[in-house]
C-alpha cells in the first residue's frame, strides 16, 4: 500500500496532494465502464417511473404482487434498481487498502500543504465539510436519477441522504486530510462523469429530434440522396 502511494506522488512530481488526486481520478477511470451502466440504468428507472406508478395503484393492497410485477418491469426494460450501489461496493476495497497506504506514508504527509490545508497528515475541519456536502449532492443525485417504487423505501432513501454523510462527518473527523481529500476528489469526478453523460444524451437527443423532424418533412417519393441532402441540411 505504501509503494502504490508511493509511485502516484513520483508521477505527481513529489506533490503529496496532487498524487492522491492523480490516484482518484485514475480509480474512478478504471471504474468508468460501472458507472456507464450505473448512468444508464438510472435513465432507464426514470423512464419507466408512469409505469411503475401504475403499478402502484393497480395492486396498491397486493404488495407481493407489486414487487413481482415490478421486478419484471425492470427486467424487461433492463434496468437494475440496485445498480447504483456497484461502483460505491467496489470502492469500498480501494478505500480501505488507501487508507493503509496513507497511514504508512504518513511520515510524508507531515507538514505537507495544500491550498488551506496546513498539514495532510492532520484533520481538517474545512475539507470534511466540503466532503459532507459532497456526499450530501452524491446522495440527492442518485435519489434523484434512481426513485424507489415503494413509498417506504423512498422515504428510507431520503432519510439515509442525510443520515449517511452526517454519521461519516463525525466518524472522519480524526482522519488524515490526504483520505479525505482522495473521497472529495472521486466524488468531484464523479460529478464530472454525470455532467458530461447528461450533455451527451442532451445532445443524442437534439439529434433524434432533428432526424425525426427531416423524416417527417420530406416528400413522398424524394429519392434516398435527396433525403440524406436535406438531413444534412437539416443537422447544420
Amino acid at each position: 500500500a505504501y509503494k502504490v502511494v508511493d509511485v502516484f506522488v513520483r508521477m505527481a512530481g513529489g506533490s503529496t496532494a496532487l498524487g492522491v488526486l492523480l490516484l482518484a481520478f485514475l480509480v474512478r477511470l478504471a471504474i468508468l465502464p460501472l458507472s456507464r451502466k450505473q448512468m444508464e440504468s438510472q435513465r432507464r428507472m426514470q423512464a419507466i417511473q408512469p409505469q411503475i406508478k401504475a403499478l402502484q395503484e393497480e395492486y396498491a393492497t397486493d404488495q407481493q404482487k407489486f414487487q413481482s410485477e415490478f421486478w419484471k418491469l425492470c427486467q424487461e426494460n433492463k434496468c437494475n434498481p440496485l445498480g447504483g450501489c456497484l461502483p460505491m461496493l467496489i470502492q469500498m476495497p480501494i478505500l480501505i487498502f488507501l487508507y493503509r497506504g496513507i497511514r504508512d506514508y504518513i511520515v510524508q504527509f507531515e507538514g505537507a500543504r495544500f491550498l488551506w490545508i496546513a498539514n495532510l497528515a492532520q484533520p481538517d475541519l474545512l475539507l470534511l465539510i466540503l466532503y459532507t456536502l459532497s456526499m450530501i449532492a452524491f446522495q440527492k443525485l442518485a435519489a434523484q436519477n434512481q426513485p424507489m417504487a415503494d413509498p417506504q423505501q423512498a422515504q428510507q432513501q431520503k432519510m439515509m441522504m442525510w443520515m449517511m454523510p452526517l454519521m461519516f462527518f463525525f466518524f472522519f473527523q480524526s482522519f488524515p486530510a490526504a483520505f479525505i481529500l482522495y473521497w472529495l476528489g472521486s466524488n468531484v469526478i464523479y460529478f464530472g462523469e454525470q455532467a458530461l453523460y447528461m450533455r451527451r444524451r442532451a445532445s443524442a437527443a437534439a439529434e433524434k429530434a432533428v432526424a425525426e423532424k427531416a423524416v417527417a418533412a420530406r416528400p413522398q417519393g424524394k429519392s434516398a440522396g435527396g433525403f440524406m441532402a436535406a438531413l444534412a441540411e437539416a443537422a447544420k
